[in-house]
């Protein structure tokens, strides 16, 4: 009778290629102990620093006797075990393993040598040996007997699995990962499965302190998110004192058919904050825990699932969200959290080297609640926020008023009681005029501040028709398409000579009114205020996509980029830069509407990028009539050529670069023949800040 035959260099590639990292290969070792119910389970490492080391893994579970051993544990790729089975002593929902993790931990050396002592059978112990070698030498695994032993002992109940003749040696990197893999398998922050795995190993008992130290009352928020199977969700916040600030309950066709509970930390890494000055702790201390534990774990069934959780494993998200408002969300270095799920029919599919489940459309839609949960706080943190925020500045002001009041009377006072009388009427008329001079300087201050007010109305409210009118465009173009088509299927060899003109047009016009909508959008997203390194090249090239069909069907003005720079950065928030740009554009385009000003096709716009003693020079120049008035008024609000103009363009764009660290000066007959702007930033290095930048 003829049957298939398994080559050995199958088991190899089982269980190197399946799961590959060492850590994780342990972790299946582990995970069968806690199967076997154990409470707890050491490892210990002997040697391990240079190829040819010892691992032992031992624990108290209830072991496994001869039958057991040959049906179970050498049995790769079936498992008796179900997911909706439980351990038979503390009811765990058994981790489901088919054995290829075991395999994989197995051959991590020459020789493999388990031994097993059963509950059932106190004083014996099972035990055999497998030889790696003798297996690989064979021509199929089956050739290659095993021999299942039987002795005699005074040890307890459990199993023991010793790895010899280790392949590789185990770097600090590999002991440390697999230390924070151990403590972090059973939820240590709560202690709730009863099942504490031990590395022997000094980084092990370090890093177990950190993680357990658990700062949890010195973070500013707490949320705790639960969900029912039946889609009910419940999400709570609450404040470092346990007061309950919001509340929300609600049910959704949205998430999985879970049971599932969220909980996460909130910390603001600051000295002063609230938590830190009330409580009396460190904050290095605290930051290091987060260092180690921060992010969110995902725990199925009791144990946590890699990757979530992983500091290089963003898998809600938190970090990416965090960039569309820094102040009311966290990320990964100041937050801590985990999503404990039950799963008892199984309906989160572990892949099959055990690294995360199936993106099946359970688990988007856990990610999904973990989000929504997330975002809920975050809306309610920006309310508070803004709430704060306005209430400050509400009470600031008026508190200056009182200030200033206050100060007026006493030195009123002071002139009146302390200088002599022959000096005082002196004193008095040169305090007058410091009071007429700050009074004017006052109304100034007020007329610019209104204005800002207006120009920032006229700015949303553009948004709010733009978004509003991108519809009505995206129905005129959607008709103008299909009248295109229509009409050359009517028409057929009269199209060209009647309607293919007049199309063609109503589509370039179409066209760039699409640009015209998206500008004001594009100038208020709320993203752009933020700071971070700029990628100047960049922001040129989209501001000016979206200005030159504004320039050339409007105004007939070709618009040019030149950059002589490899990479120009410069630190700072995006908003700033593109209002430079746009105010001066907007200058140059208002230019060529003067009197006597160039006629298409020669009028000319070049925005142009050099690196000049540190500092990034761009330079806007135009072939127009130049800068009319005097140099040094140009730059004060209110002064302007343009007819009904608000005069406060250069204003904003010089205020700009000095708030970017820069400044801006003008030719009144630059290169081109026209005005000519040069605006000078100080360049960095954006790698040293990570690497990370914006602007694209």
């Amino acid at each position: 009778m003829a049957h298939f035959k398994v080559s050995p260099q199958i088991l190899a590639r089982l269980g190197e290629e399946l799961i590959s990292s060492f850590e994780q290969s342990v972790i299946e070792l582990v995970k069968n102990s806690y199967d076997a119910d154990a409470t707890k389970v050491e490892i210990a490492l002997h040697e391990t620093r240079q190829p040819g080391g010892d691992i032992t893994i031992s624990d108290d579970g209830s072991g496994m006797d001869a039958t057991a051993i040959t049906e179970g544990w050498l049995l790769i790729g079936r498992s008796q075990k179900s997911i909706t089975d439980f351990t038979p002593k503390y009811n765990r929902p058994l981790a489901g393993s088919k054995g290829l993790g075991r395999l994989a931990a197995l051959r991590q050396g020459a020789q493999a040598t388990l031994f097993s002592r059963p509950e059932g059978e106190p004083g014996i112990e099972y035990f055999l040996t497998i030889d790696w070698q003798a297996l690989d030498n064979s021509e199929s695994v089956d050739e290659v007997e095993l021999d299942i032993k039987r002795r005699e002992t005074n040890k307890e109940h459990g199993t023991d699995i010793l790895i010899q003749n280790l392949y590789s040696r185990l770097s600090d990197r590999d002991i440390k990962k697999l230390a924070r893999e151990l403590i972090l398998l059973s939820d240590p922050f709560r202690d709730s499965t009863g099942f504490f795995p031990v590395l022997i190993a000094p980084e092990f008992t370090e890093l177990e302190q950190r993680v357990r130290s658990a700062y949890f009352d010195v973070a500013e928020y707490y949320l705790q998110a639960s969900l029912s199977p039946d889609g009910i969700s419940k999400f709570t916040l609450q404040n470092f004192k346990g007061q309950v600030l919001n509340t929300k309950e609600q049910q959704s066709a949205n998430y999985p058919p879970l049971a599932a509970n969220f909980e996460f930390w909130v910390f603001v890494l600051h000295k002063e904050a609230e938590p830190f000055s009330v409580r009396n702790v460190g904050l290095t201390e605290v930051q290091d825990w987060l260092k180690e534990a921060g992010n969110v774990s995902l725990y199925h069934r009791g144990l946590r699932v890699r990757p979530y959780g992983d500091p290089e494993d963003d898998w809600l998200e938190i970090n990416r969200l965090r960039g569309r408002n820094p102040m009311t969300r966290p990320g990964t270095k100041s937050s801590i959290g985990k999503i404990a799920v039950e799963d008892p029919n199984g309906l989160l599919i572990p892949k099959t080297d055990r690294l995360g489940f199936v993106d099946n459309e359970n688990f988007r839609r856990l990610k999904a609640f973990g989000q929504d949960a997330l975002s809920w706080m975050a809306s309610f943190r920006e309310k508070e926020f803004a709430k704060n925020a306005d209430f400050k500045r509400a009470t600031r002001k008026r508190q200056v008023h009182q200030n200033v009041a206050v100060a007026r009377e006493n030195l009123k006072q002071i002139i009146d009681e302390n200088v002599p009388g022959e000096t005082r009427p002196v004193v008095q008329g040169a305090y007058q005029q410091f009071e007429v001079a700050i009074e004017r300087e006052y109304e100034t201050f007020q007329d610019d501040v209104q204005l800002y007010r207006s120009l920032a109305t006229v700015g949303t409210t553009a948004a709010t028709f733009a978004h509003e009118s991108g519809h009505r465009v995206d129905v005129l173009d959607k008709v103008t398409n299909r009248l295109n088509v229509r009409a050359q299927r009517e028409l057929q060899d009269r199209f060209a000579d009647t309607l293919a003109e007049p199309i063609a047009k109503l589509q370039k016009a179409l066209f760039s009114l699409k640009s015209f909508v998206q500008f004001p959008l594009h100038l208020l997203r709320k993203q752009k205020r933020k700071s971070e390194a700029i990628d100047v090249h960049a922001v040129i090239q989209e501001t000016a996509s979206l200005f030159e069909p504004f320039l050339r069907e409007s105004s007939k003005i070709a618009l040019e980029i030149q950059n002589s720079c490899s990479d120009p950065h410069i630190y700072g928030s995006i908003a700033l830069l593109e209002s430079i740009l746009t105010n001066l554009l907007t200058n140059a385009r208002n230019a060529f509407g003067i009197k006597g000003a160039p006629l298409p096709p020669d009028r000319h716009v070049i925005i142009r990028i050099e690196e000049m003693d540190g500092n990034i020079v761009i330079r806007i120049m135009d072939n127009s009539l130049g800068i009319q008035l005097d140099l040094e008024d140009i730059w004060l609000p209110s002064v302007t050529t343009t007819p009904d103009g608000s005069g406060l363009g250069l204003t904003i764009a010089r205020d700009c670069a000095r708030d970017l660290g820069g400044d801006i000066s003008g030719i009144a007959n630059g290169e081109l023949g026209g005005a000519e702007f040069i605006v000078r930033i100080p360049s960095i290095d954006y790698t040293r800040l990570g690497g990370k930048k914006s602007g694209r």
